[in-house]
C-alpha cells in the first residue's frame, strides 16, 4: 500500500469542506457528527467492521439522519487478521509484560481505511472521537499523517469550543436531547466499551479506582473460568515462516486454513475455556498510568503456541536479539509508530529471524489456562541423539572434561582478571578521590578567593554607592539651599513688590483725599462767593427798594 497518498480539498462558498470522521455510532462520535455539521463541514461518516458486536445498518441509519451526506462502511475484519495480527504473532508482541496491543493493533487497520475514503471523496479534513489524555489519539494522528501529509486532523476533545461546552457527559446527554441523538448508554455499564475480534477492553467509570474489583457481571466474551468445562480440549497450530498455517480442533474433527477462520477458531476455543482474561495497570504514551481490563483469548492461543515454536527452531543468540527487538516493535506499536521508519525496519528484522519458525505445536486449553502438550518441525535445531541420557551418539563424553577444564580456567582466569580489575578500579578509586579531594580543595580556595574578590568588590562597590549617596545627598542639599534661597529672595521680592504697591496705593489715596479735599475747599469757596454775591445783591435790592421808598415818600 501507499505510506503517501495525495488528499485534495474541495470546498464550495457554502461550507468549509468534506471532513471525514472515525464514526463508531456510540454517544461521542455521534454528537461530533452534528457539531462538526454546525461549524459548516459536510460530513461523510466512516464506520470499520472489525468483528465488534455492532447493527452497522442500523448505526447507517443513525449517521444518515443526523446529517451525515455519505455513509461507508467497511469490512476490515482480514486485513486486520493478515496485515495487523500476523505481524504481532510472529514478534510475539506484548506491552509491559501483559497487554497483547488489541485496541493498539486496530488503530493503524481503522486509519488505513479512514485515509482511504478521504482520497476517495476528496477529503482535506479527517475527525475522530478520542479523548486527549488517551493514546488512541496519537494513533489516529499519527497513522493519518504519515499516510497523508496534506490531511488536516479535527480533534474535538482537542478543541477548546468543544471540551469547554462539553466538560462531562450530562452536556453531551443534553446536546443528544436536543438534537435528538439516541442514548444507548445506560447506567447498567459504568464503564467504556472497546470491541473488535482481537479484544474486548474496558476502562474508565468504577474502574479508574484501581483497588474496585471489576465485577463478575463486566466480561462479555470469556467463561468464567471456575465456570469453564471440566473437559480440557486441544487443538493443534500449525506455522509457516512465523505465521499462523492451519489449525486443527481435536474432538472436532476440523481443520482451517483461512486466516480469518483461523482467528475465529482460536477466539472461540479460548472464550469457552476462559483464555486471555487480564486485569492491569498499563502506562499510556501521555504519561497518565491508567486501569484496564480486557479479554483477549485467541491471540493468548497463538502467542503460548508460536513462542513454544520459536524455542524448537531459533538459533539461541538469534532468540535474544529477536526478544529484545519484539520488546521495541511492541513499544513501537503502542505509541501508534505502526507506520513509522523505526517499525518497518524492527520488523523486516523480525521476519528475517522468523524464515525457519516453521512447525506445529499442540495445546491444551482448561479452566483459563494453557499448556503446550508437544511440538514439532521439519527444521528443528533439536538433537534427541545429542541431548539423551542413554545414546551416546556422536558426543565423546571425554570432551566435556576438557570443556568443564577451559570453562573452569576461565572462570579462574575471569575471576583473577576480575580481582585485578577490582582491584585496579579501587586503585584508580582512590587516585581519583585524591584527585577529586584536590579538585574540591582548589574549587574550594578558588570560591574563598572568588568570595573574597566578591567581598571586596562588594565593599568598594557599598563603599561607591555610599560615596555617591552623600554626594547626591550633598547634591540635594545644596539644591534645597539654593532653593529656599530663591523662595526667600522671591519671597522678599513679593515683599518688596507688595509694600511698594501699597505705599502707591497710599500715596494714591492721599492724592485723591486731597484732592477731594481740595474740590470741597474749591466747592466752599464757591459757596461762600455765591453767598457773598447773593448778600451783596440782597444789599443792593435793599438799598434800592429804600432809595425807592425815600423817592416815593
Amino acid at each position: 500500500y501507499e505510506l503517501h497518498w495525495s488528499c485534495c480539498c474541495h470546498f464550495t462558498m457554502s461550507d468549509k469542506g468534506t471532513v471525514v470522521l472515525a464514526y463508531s455510532g456510540g454517544l461521542d462520535t455521534s454528537c461530533i457528527l452534528v457539531w462538526l455539521k454546525e461549524q459548516g463541514y459536510q460530513v461523510v461518516a466512516f464506520m470499520s467492521n472489525l468483528g465488534q458486536d455492532e447493527d452497522f445498518e442500523e448505526a447507517k441509519k443513525k449517521a444518515t439522519k443526523l446529517g451525515a451526506k455519505e455513509v461507508v462502511i467497511e469490512d476490515q475484519r482480514k486485513e486486520l487478521v493478515e496485515e495487523f495480527v500476523w505481524p504481532a504473532v510472529s514478534g510475539d508482541l506484548i506491552y509491559e509484560g501483559r497487554y497483547l496491543l488489541g485496541t493498539a493493533l486496530a488503530r493503524p487497520c481503522i486509519v488505513r481505511g479512514l485515509i482511504r475514503v478521504a482520497r476517495r471523496v476528496g477529503a482535506g479534513f479527517v475527525s475522530h472521537g478520542a479523548t486527549g489524555k488517551g493514546n488512541d489519539q496519537i494513533r489516529f494522528e499519527f497513522g493519518c499523517y504519515a499516510l497523508c501529509p496534506d490531511i488536516q486532523v479535527i480533534s474535538p476533545w482537542k478543541d477548546p469550543s468543544f471540551y469547554r461546552r462539553f466538560p462531562g457527559r450530562p452536556e453531551l446527554f443534553e446536546y443528544a436531547r436536543q438534537h435528538d441523538i439516541p442514548l444507548p448508554i445506560t447506567p447498567k455499564a459504568p464503564w467504556s466499551i472497546d470491541a473488535n475480534l482481537v479484544h474486548i477492553s474496558y476502562e474508565s467509570g468504577i474502574l479508574e479506582d484501581p483497588a474496585t474489583p471489576a465485577p463478575p457481571y463486566l466480561y462479555l466474551w470469556t467463561t468464567d473460568p471456575e465456570k469453564a468445562p471440566q473437559q480440557a480440549q486441544q487443538l493443534t497450530i500449525t506455522f509457516k515462516e512465523g505465521v499462523p498455517h492451519r489449525v486443527s480442533v481435536e474432538g472436532e474433527g476440523t481443520t482451517v486454513h483461512d486466516p480469518l477462520e483461523i482467528f475465529d477458531t482460536c477466539n472461540r476455543i479460548g472464550a469457552r475455556h476462559g483464555v486471555g482474561r487480564v486485569d492491569l495497570v498499563e502506562n499510556r504514551s501521555v504519561g497518565i498510568k491508567s486501569r484496564g481490563v480486557y479479554e483477549t483469548p485467541g491471540l493468548s492461543l497463538l502467542r503460548s503456541a508460536h513462542m513454544d515454536l520459536e524455542s524448537l527452531c531459533m538459533d539461541r543468540e538469534v532468540k535474544k536479539i529477536k526478544d529484545y527487538l519484539s520488546t521495541c516493535m511492541a513499544q513501537q506499536v503502542y505509541n501508534g509508530l505502526w507506520y513509522s521508519p523505526e517499525f518497518e525496519f524492527t520488523r523486516s528484522c523480525v521476519q528475517k529471524a522468523e524464515n525457519v519458525v516453521t512447525g506445529s505445536v499442540q495445546l491444551r486449553v482448561y479452566k483459563g489456562n494453557v499448556f503446550v502438550v508437544k511440538r514439532e518441525a521439519p527444521i528443528s535445531l533439536y538433537n534427541q541423539e545429542l541431548v539423551s541420557m542413554d545414546v551416546q551418539g556422536e558426543y565423546e563424553p571425554i570432551d566435556a572434561a576438557g570443556f568443564i577444564r577451559i570453562n573452569a580456567e576461565e572462570e579462574e582466569n575471569k575471576k583473577k582478571k576480575e580481582e585485578e580489575n577490582k582491584k585496579k578500579e579501587e586503585e584508580n578509586k582512590e587516585e581519583e578521590n585524591k584527585k577529586k579531594k584536590k579538585e574540591e580543595e582548589n574549587k574550594k580556595k578558588k570560591k574563598e578567593e572568588e568570595n573574597k574578590k566578591k567581598k571586596k568588590e562588594e565593599e568598594n562597590k557599598k563603599k561607591k554607592k555610599e560615596e555617591e549617596n552623600k554626594k547626591k545627598k550633598k547634591e540635594e542639599e545644596n539644591k534645597k539651599k539654593k532653593k529656599e534661597e530663591e523662595n526667600k529672595k522671591k519671597k522678599k521680592e513679593e515683599e518688596n513688590k507688595k509694600k511698594k504697591k501699597e505705599e502707591e496705593n497710599k500715596k494714591k489715596k492721599e492724592e485723591e483725599e486731597n484732592k477731594k479735599k481740595k474740590e470741597e475747599e474749591n466747592k466752599k469757596k464757591k459757596e461762600e462767593k455765591k453767598e457773598e454775591e447773593n448778600k451783596e445783591e440782597n444789599n443792593k435790592n435793599e438799598n434800592k427798594k429804600e432809595n425807592k421808598e425815600e423817592e416815593e415818600n
